[in-house]
């Protein structure tokens, strides 16, 4: 296995911008309920309290995932230390690390590709969707190579 860090960016795709979008107007819908819960005297003593703050939770939420698609472009989708690989989770998750060593087997499914891991662990879905092809191709590849080393 090569030493050394590679960086496998986020492609770079309109679809990001769309998913933003469409995460901030989710966002302007939730404030513009919350605001006019709060404008309206007669509604603002029949509203529950809880209900203005799932709407403000709503705004926080959408605000937040619209941030992460807007910022996809500029973040690394995974990173390959050495015998460790690191996937991006957005942007308040730390990123997923797993250790080459604990890989068993690769699995290309419909739109995703898996990694199964030893110890009955979690399988782990790789978005091709969002790395270019020949970046996906190099994970694959790299991900091959170390399974056929470790035989």
């Amino acid at each position: 296995m090569n030493e050394g860090t590679v960086r496998l960016p986020y492609r770079i795709s309109k679809e990001w911008n769309k998913k933003a979008r469409g995460h901030l107007f989710a966002a302007l819908v939730a404030l513009g309920t919350n605001v006019y819960l709060l404008m309206d005297m007669e509604s603002r003593l029949r509203v529950p309290w809880f209900i203005i703050g799932v709407t403000l939770f709503l705004v926080i939420l959408e605000t937040t995932r619209a941030v992460n698609y807007f910022k996809r472009p500029e973040r690394d989708y995974a990173i390959i230390e050495d015998t460790t690989l690191f996937l991006d989770r957005g942007l308040l998750l730390p990123r997923k690390k797993v250790p080459l060593s604990m890989v068993k087997d690769t699995e290309h499914q419909e739109e995703e590709f898996v990694i199964k891991q030893n110890h009955n662990q979690e399988d782990i879905p790789i978005e091709i969707d969002a790395l270019e092809e020949k970046d996906f191709a190099y994970l694959r590849q790299t991900l091959d190579n170390y399974l056929e080393e470790s035989v």
